[in-house]
């Protein structure tokens, strides 16, 4: 049976050490050696030169942060899959333990490394067009300004996620049966650490995802499709705390990967609140195991 636990690949993380090792250390040597940095044919002033260097250093420091995270996630997930090679819902330590934790924080960090990078690379340039004048005049140097404004907006979304999550914290589905299972039921309790005040109740949506990826290169495409959904309106919180209780049709898909296409279920409670709107997503074990669960 394959692993539905985190994906984890020895390979990707080495290549991420020796990426971000790479990359720290032409940007280390560059400043200790005092080497020129050319911007536009001419070369770039000390301060230029320095933040054009550091933005290596910082997205090396990155890339081998995020490789040493991959490679220990790699160890600790051979060790469950030796552990139970029959139940893939306890390969995964949140899945094992009926607490799955809404991607919030996890996606807020993954586009804040995306966003900073983004920055880095994009506003040197217009910087140095900026000091050269060339922003001044009508030309296709004012192309420069599309990078830094897309950075612009990918902060502002970031900002935006930062106080959603700060507001509302990580919400947490506790599960009454690992796992949940197809022809059966998924239930459970949302526990939410601030109590909402939706003005139009909340929606609770159960879906059956399929993904899968066509082409190669450049020519690579990602593709989404809803195999089924299931949603119910609350419109009342009980406290902190959103009841879970979907029956699940036996003709769905459980949680696999086969012939190319990723299957797995995505669990959304989502409401309409003064300033921010509240969102939480949990990716949910569903699976053809209804024997081996086992009560939380």
């Amino acid at each position: 049976m394959k692993n539905f636990g985190p994906i984890a690949s020895a390979a990707t993380g080495i290549f991420l050490i020796f990426m971000g090792a790479a990359f720290s250390g032409m940007g280390l040597f560059a400043i200790l050696t005092a080497a020129p940095v050319k911007m536009n044919g001419a070369e770039a002033s000390r301060g230029e030169a320095l933040a054009f260097l550091s933005s290596f250093v910082l997205v090396g420091i990155f890339l081998a942060c995020a490789g040493v995270y991959v490679f220990l996630r790699m160890l600790k997930q051979r060790r469950l899959v030796a552990l139970y090679p029959d139940q893939p819902w306890l390969q995964n330590p949140h899945w094992a333990q009926g607490r799955i934790k809404d991607g919030n924080f996890s996606s807020m960090l993954g586009f804040a490394g995306i966003v900073v990078i983004w920055n880095l690379i994009a506003w040197i340039p217009v910087l140095n067009a900026a000091r050269e004048g060339v922003l001044s005049k009508v030309s296709p140097a004012l192309l420069l300004l599309i990078f830094p404004t897309i950075g612009i907006i990918g902060l502002l979304a970031l900002g935006y996620q930062f106080l959603r999550w700060r507001k509302y914290g990580t919400s947490v589905f506790e599960m009454s049966r690992v796992p949940g299972f197809v022809g059966g039921d998924l239930s459970g309790t949302i526990l939410i650490r601030e109590k909402l005040r939706p003005s139009n109740g909340l929606n609770l949506t159960l879906r059956n995802v399929c993904s899968w990826t066509t082409g190669a290169g450049k020519h690579r495409s990602r593709h989404k499709k809803t195999m089924w959904e299931s949603e119910r309106h609350i419109s009342e919180v009980f406290e902190n705390s959103v009841p879970v209780d979907f029956e699940i049709p036996s003709h769905c898909t459980p949680t696999s990967h086969e012939n190319g296409k990723t299957y797995h279920w995505e669990l959304i409670l989502k409401g309409d609140c003064v300033g921010i709107d509240y969102k939480a997503t949990f990716t949910v074990p569903v699976f053809n195991q209804p024997l081996l669960a086992r009560k939380i």
